[in-house]
């Protein structure tokens, strides 16, 4: 039992929607894929912005507690100079309380400009996120107009090959489009 012409019209072109569909999902599926990507760098991105906020409010507190620390020890010397009788008005008892001042106050700068340096660290990571997610998003673009495209190409060759099924021997003398079914068979079908 023989196909008809457009029988055989018909099942190609029935197959070439389906794989057309098939490159549409596909493109579709990947583009999505890409899409997750992006938001996973986006997320990415805000935690390392809350990290370099975080890393400023560590050191504030810190050179808080330093500070407060500071100034409990200058303290300390203050009445252990007292209790000895030692003038803390000038000479060494005001060198070693400047001492400990600068040495604290310097401790604490070196604390700030590590802070900074790891939340301008952190706001690059964040930057470099941003732009990645911003790629991934136009490769998912991308991505859909590829699978669309060869879904167009997958039709509009389903649709030449179908059409040259239609066309019955076509003619030409180098046996192209080929002769599927004879002279007239197809007009025949069709009619009945």
């Amino acid at each position: 039992m023989g196909f008809s012409s457009a029988t055989f019209a018909t099942l190609q072109l029935g197959a070439g929607l389906l794989e057309a569909k098939g490159a549409t999902q596909e493109g579709e599926m990947r583009a999505q894929a890409q899409e997750f990507a992006a938001g996973s760098d986006i997320f990415n991105a805000s935690i390392a912005r809350q990290e370099a906020r975080l890393a400023q409010v560590r050191v504030k507190l810190e050179i808080a507690r330093k500070r407060t620390a500071q100034e409990a020890l200058i303290s300390e010397q203050q009445v252990a100079f007292a209790i000895s009788g030692v003038r803390i008005d000038e000479g060494t008892p005001l060198i070693v309380m400047q001492d400990t001042l600068e040495t604290t106050e310097f401790d604490m700068l070196i604390m700030q400009f590590n802070a900074d340096v790891e939340s301008q660290f952190l706001e690059s990571e964040a930057i470099g996120l941003e732009l990645k997610a911003s790629q991934r998003r136009t490769v998912a673009a991308q991505e859909r107009t590829a699978g669309r495209m060869r879904a167009g190409k997958t039709l509009l060759s389903s649709i030449g090959k179908a059409s040259l099924s239609f066309a019955g021997d076509g003619g030409g003398d180098k046996g192209f489009p080929p002769k599927i079914f004879g002279k007239g068979k197809m007009a025949e079908s069709i009619m009945g």
